[in-house]
């Protein structure tokens, strides 16, 4: 808190732990942790270098190794090493999890909960992403999808996407599908189609497609309207 002259109600506690604060309300706990945090409040930090970076900012949460680094907004909670580390300007996120949405900066209003969920996401919005790997490497401008399952778009990109169970559309690029099931759609392009089941149209090309069971349309090429 040394440059503090005003601020009222602040905790510190570290080497450099808070030393721009100058504002009240918060709570920095570890190396770093605020370090160079100006004009914020009501934030707590706790890990080196959590929100060490950010100003202007408030009702924030940070706990783990650089856990939102480098905020600049306000409303947000990372827990988890790397969780959050490059939001700049993007609100109301929740990272929990190691490098949950790690390389968000802009995008706002995502929920990642699963290691490395939602890892290189940049500037996309509205995404919930909820497992292991959940949409971790290719997507990072999607937008309003829902993924639930261990590595369920993993290296897939695209939006108004709902995909459930592991391993679902792991590389899959389209917009406004339904995958559910484990590897349902795993090795695909294509919008707009509804696959439920194990493996279903699982390395195929097409849109517009309703598949339903084990494996059907396991190995469909080019088809779409089924």
């Amino acid at each position: 808190l040394f440059c503090n002259t005003t601020g009222i109600q602040n905790i510190t506690i570290g080497t450099s732990a808070g030393y721009n604060i100058c504002n009240s309300g918060n709570i920095a706990i570890g190396e770093a942790a605020g370090q160079y945090a100006c004009n914020i409040c009501c934030n707590i930090f706790i890990g080196y270098r959590a929100g060490a970076i950010g100003q202007n900012n408030a009702f924030n949460i940070a706990i783990g190794y650089e856990a939102l680094d480098g905020n600049y907004s306000s409303n947000h909670l990372a827990l988890g090493n790397y969780a959050l580390t490059n939001n700049t300007t993007a609100f109301t996120n929740t990272a929990l999890g190691h490098c949950a949405l790690y390389s968000a900066t802009i995008g706002g209003t995502n929920t990642a909960v699963g290691y490395r969920a939602l890892c290189l996401l940049t500037t996309g919005t509205d995404n919930v992403a909820i497992g292991v790997d959940a949409a971790r490497c290719c997507m990072t401008t999607g937008q309003y999808n829902a993924i639930l399952g261990n590595s369920a778009f993993r290296n897939a990109e695209g939006s108004w996407n709902t995909v459930m169970g592991y391993g679902a559309g792991i590389y899959s690029t389209g917009n406004y599908n339904v995958l559910i099931g484990a590897q349902a759609k795993y090795l695909n392009s294509g919008s707009c189609n509804t696959i439920v089941g194990t493996c279903a149209h699982r390395s195929s090309v097409g849109s517009s497609n309703v598949l339903m069971g084990y494996c059907t349309g396991y190995a469909l090429a080019n088809v779409s309207n089924v």
